[in-house]
């Protein structure tokens, strides 16, 4: 049986703040930055992209 994964989770597992805690994906912008994120997860302002790593 396959989980159907909100798009918004989807987003924020490729987020610079998320963190992963076991099979979970939190949010980890306070953490990071030192200031609130002000807004929902469904309708985040703060998303920034983690950077790809380079295959040497």
């Amino acid at each position: 049986m396959k989980l159907d994964i909100p798009p918004h989770k989807k987003r924020c597992a490729k987020c610079k703040y998320s963190v992963k805690l076991q099979s979970t994906v939190l949010c980890d912008y306070l953490e990071k930055t030192g200031h609130r994120r002000d807004c929902d997860a469904e309708t985040c302002t703060k998303f920034e992209s983690r950077r790809r790593k380079k295959n040497d």
